[in-house]
């Protein structure tokens, strides 16, 4: 079985990629566009914080001053 990490490697995934479906599931569940929005910045919040606490720090302080969408 593959992991994870394999399998997008396989597809030449992007975290990009990954965020869109997120967002476009939330978005399918929620109906609602904001909260789609806030939930796939939770789901990109917490692969940062997975691979690189510091990089997530940086990212969401200045998404804190800029909106993201």
């Amino acid at each position: 079985m593959m992991n994870s990490e394999g399998y997008l490697k396989m597809k030449q995934l992007t975290i990009g990629d990954l965020i869109v479906a997120i967002t476009d599931a939330a978005l399918d569940v929620t109906q609602d566009e904001d909260k789609a929005y806030e939930i796939a910045g939770l789901a990109l919040k917490r692969l940062l914080e997975e691979s690189s606490p510091e990089l997530a720090d940086f990212v969401f302080a200045v998404r804190g001053s800029t909106m993201i969408h």
